[in-house]
């Protein structure tokens, strides 16, 4: 549960639509609106302690994970299907590089 609301915190930072969120993570809209609500309204240690938890480099790779999943999901508009497999896949791979 805890994972979710990271991860609805994360997307809703990266700007993604609240049902798109909503679809992905399998949440409520209520769910994604109170996590924004958290988001915005949280003093300033709880927003360093959110920052700390999402750049954990473990939970970074997860969120990664995931966030490429949900570009997967955002077809592209139009007939430019080669293009937007590249650069999925360059983004993914990308990604994948070690540090």
């Amino acid at each position: 549960m805890l994972a979710k609301r990271i991860g609805i915190a994360l997307l809703i930072k990266r700007g993604y639509t609240y049902n798109l969120i909503m679809d992905y993570l399998k949440v409520s809209k209520s769910t994604v609106a109170k996590v924004a609500e958290i988001l915005h309204t949280s003093d300033l240690e709880s927003q360093k302690t959110l920052n700390k938890i999402i750049s954990d480099k473990q939970v970074d790779e997860t969120l990664s994970k995931l966030e490429y999943n949900i570009k997967k999901l955002i077809l592209p508009k139009g007939r430019d299907w080669s293009t937007w497999r590249k650069n999925l896949e360059l983004d993914r791979q990308i990604s994948e590089k070690p540090i």
